[in-house]
């Protein structure tokens, strides 16, 4: 049986498709106060996110993210992908979020 091989310096095991759409997010979404933001998304796994927001972010946070998903249900019916995670990383404006739950919904389009 051959032996598997590693591909030096890449730690991701899943693959990461990229994806540029509008995100909305909530920042610790149970606190009294939750910090709101906007950003784009860079890249999408099964698992994580790595979107820009408009500031940094900290590390290590719970937050809730919608992302404008690109394919539509229907001519006039949008679909919006909610996801409840934690911002595992960060590196200046961009972060990376690790799914605890997901979900798709639908918007109404303008």
């Amino acid at each position: 049986m051959p032996a598997a091989v590693a591909v030096v310096g890449e730690r991701r095991s899943k693959q990461r498709f990229p994806i540029a759409t509008p995100v909305e997010y909530l920042l610790q979404p149970d606190a009294l106060r939750p910090e709101r933001g906007r950003g784009f998304t860079v890249n999408l796994s099964v698992n994580s996110l790595l979107f820009r927001a408009e500031r940094p972010l900290p590390t290590g946070k719970n937050i809730r993210l919608s992302i404008e998903w690109p394919v539509r249900l229907e001519p006039k019916v949008g679909l919006s992908l909610i996801i409840k995670g934690r911002t595992a990383r960060t590196d200046g404006k961009q972060a990376v979020v690790l799914f605890s739950r997901y979900d798709f919904r639908t918007r109404p389009l303008k």
